[in-house]
């Protein structure tokens, strides 16, 4: 099921950009599934830190400072998540790449 739309959240960021990538099919898939998935997970990620922004600027106990301080403390670990996320999946698709590379270009066997 695709992700709902966010107007606060670039859609760049979306995952069914993935589908209009030349070349995306049934085959493809299996491959781009967990790109799709990290790109999922960050937009959903970013909709949730600004409601978290959004009620933190409602609460009256909290100057405009500690409501910047509290939500920039979540924002900082989800960044760090989400970069270690897309650190491996970056990794595992040069892995593939490489792979699908050499079976290419390696001899044919008869």
């Amino acid at each position: 099921m695709p992700t709902e739309i966010d107007a606060r959240i670039t859609p760049s960021l979306h995952s069914e950009n993935v589908k209009q990538l030349d070349g995306y099919s049934d085959d493809s898939v299996p491959y781009l599934g967990p790109v799709m998935e990290a790109l999922d997970d960050a937009y959903l990620t970013l909709g949730k830190l600004h409601d978290a922004r959004h009620l933190a600027s409602k609460n009256q106990a909290w100057t405009p400072e500690q409501a910047v301080l509290a939500v920039s403390d979540t924002a900082g670990r989800q960044q760090q998540r989400l970069l270690s996320k897309f650190d491996k999946l970056s990794k595992t698709l040069d892995q593939q790449i490489k792979s699908m590379d050499e079976m290419l270009t390696g001899p044919l066997q008869q």
